[in-house]
């Protein structure tokens, strides 16, 4: 006598034959629709290398009992697993499938196995509830649907390759909670190629790792949340992430951590981390950057909706001072003609320059990284140039130097006489004219080769030397002017 479990897959034999779906209804006995997934193996085995079968179509509450190993496969019709329920681990790494590979809406109480599998056309396994998904160095040449997927232990697709879009909205991943793997985030794309990433209103237990990723078209993480594996009391690896580690991604088009407006902004329970990102539009907002957030090197062609003003404000809640982030804002404010913005930012860059100290454990500074030469420099330059950013300040301490040299020399009217000595200087524009004269660092009439100084008292030699030293700041400052303008201090502090 045939049984039920014999039965269940001679129809899924001619099924495959036929190229036919096997539908399954709760209606239905459960042994007449419970398999052994070592038979089902089998059986799909036993008609690839002849191409007997027009492809695997199993729809409805089918059981499969134990693993499904499926490993090194190759198929080219339709795998089709959906609303099925395998109770043991769904193994298709290595595999090469050149139909559609679809796991609509099926439970996986083991883990299901990717890796290096080949894939082509858009697949999906949206609704699938299972426990590890790993696809490290997976092929996709289309697309990969995992919407409202829940992984209890994560997904891990390091190195994988997905031409199309790789879908995750409303997706619900946590990561494996054992110490030994306190390296993994919930979600692990380390290095990995993908078109598109659709994230959106996702949840993110143990946070998102994808360093060195490069994503060609849109990132999107909006409506979403992440935790750390700290937040959640799990045990922090350094390769898992703070939170959201998005270092040295490249992202073609949008990176978009918001959405249009500025609400259902991602929300990150640790730390948001873009140091080197670089993407087109960065979509954000000012609260989103927290004093946690890291945004050294990352550059972008456009931000939104995030002023260029509010990410100043940002950058200058960072400790330590983001030197590089700074230079890219004031980038980003040049190519798009916010001359007031480029200006600011690349002063606060040079202001916070001086920052660089190494802390020791208590908080307290052991040593300071900037040599005094270096700290009086940038101070002198600070205070009269403004970095090179706003020349017109030296203009301003020159005509201070006049105007005091102005009123010494009114002073020591009477020490100072004409050539044959007949008249002495006393009157307010003779001291103008023969100050602007004297210490003027730009060309000037000669009226102050027709007096003569004749300091003899205490009071007057001290108001010659004052006058002295004005004229050397006065020079010093047209210096300094004249390289502001020119971007020579610019350029070298």
């Amino acid at each position: 006598m045939v049984s039920d479990k014999r039965k269940a897959l001679l129809a899924i034999e001619r099924a495959m034959r036929a190229g036919e779906p096997v539908h399954f209804h709760t209606d239905q006995p459960e042994s007449h629709r419970t398999v052994s997934g070592a038979d089902l193996a089998e059986h799909i085995w036993s008609l690839t290398p002849q191409q007997q079968a027009q492809g695997l179509r199993l729809r409805g509450p089918l059981v499969i009992e134990g693993d499904l190993n499926l490993q090194h496969l190759v198929w080219s019709g339709t795998l089709e697993l959906e609303e099925c329920t395998v109770q043991g681990i769904l193994k298709l790494d290595y595999a090469s499938i050149k139909g559609r590979l679809s796991l609509d809406g099926s439970t996986i109480l083991g883990d299901v196995k990717l890796d290096y599998i080949t894939l082509e056309g858009r697949n999906s396994a949206r609704g699938v509830t299972a426990q590890m998904v790993t696809m490290d160095y997976a092929n996709v040449v289309g697309s990969l649907d995992f919407h409202d997927l829940v992984a209890k232990r994560g997904l891990k697709g390091l190195g994988c390759h997905i031409t199309g879009s790789l879908y995750l909205q409303r997706a619900e991943l946590s990561a494996p909670k054992e110490d030994e793997l306190a390296n993994r985030a919930a979600l692990d794309l380390y290095r990995a190629q993908v078109g598109d990433i659709y994230g959106q209103h996702s949840k993110f237990y143990g946070g998102i790792y994808a360093t060195g990723a490069t994503v060609t078209r849109s990132f999107r993480l909006f409506g979403g949340s992440a935790w750390s594996r700290q937040a959640l009391g799990l045990k922090q690896g350094v390769d898992a992430g703070t939170g959201v580690d998005l270092r040295g991604i490249e992202v073609g088009s949008s990176l978009a951590l918001c959405g249009r407006d500025g609400t259902q902004a991602l929300v990150v329970e640790g730390d948001l981390r873009l140091a080197n990102a670089s993407c087109g539009l960065l979509r954000v907002t000012f609260e989103q950057l927290t004093s946690s957030t890291d945004m050294e090197g990352l550059t972008y062609s456009d931000l939104r909706p995030i002023t260029g003003m509010e990410f100043l404000q940002a950058l200058d809640g960072r400790t330590p001072a983001p030197r590089r982030a700074y230079a890219e804002l004031a980038s980003f404010a040049e190519v798009n003609g916010m001359v007031d913005l480029q200006r600011k930012a690349m002063e606060q860059q040079q202001r916070r320059m001086l920052e660089r100290r190494v802390q020791g454990g208590t908080g307290h500074v052991v040593k300071d990284l900037v040599h005094p030469s270096t700290r009086f420099r940038h101070w002198l330059y600070g205070i009269t140039v403004g970095y090179g950013y706003k020349p017109g300040l030296a203009l301003l301490w020159l005509v201070g130097c006049l105007v005091l040299a102005t009123v010494v020399v009114w002073a020591m009217g009477a020490y100072i006489h004409n050539a044959d000595g007949s008249q002495v200087l006393t009157s307010w524009p003779q001291a103008a004219a023969f100050t602007i004269d004297l210490i003027s660092p730009f060309p000037a009439s000669g009226y102050a080769d027709q007096w003569t100084i004749n300091p003899s008292s205490f009071g007057s030699w001290l108001a010659f030397y004052s006058v002295s030293a004005l004229r050397v700041l006065a020079w010093v400052f047209g210096i300094l002017g004249i390289g502001a303008v020119s971007g020579v201090i610019r350029s070298r502090s």
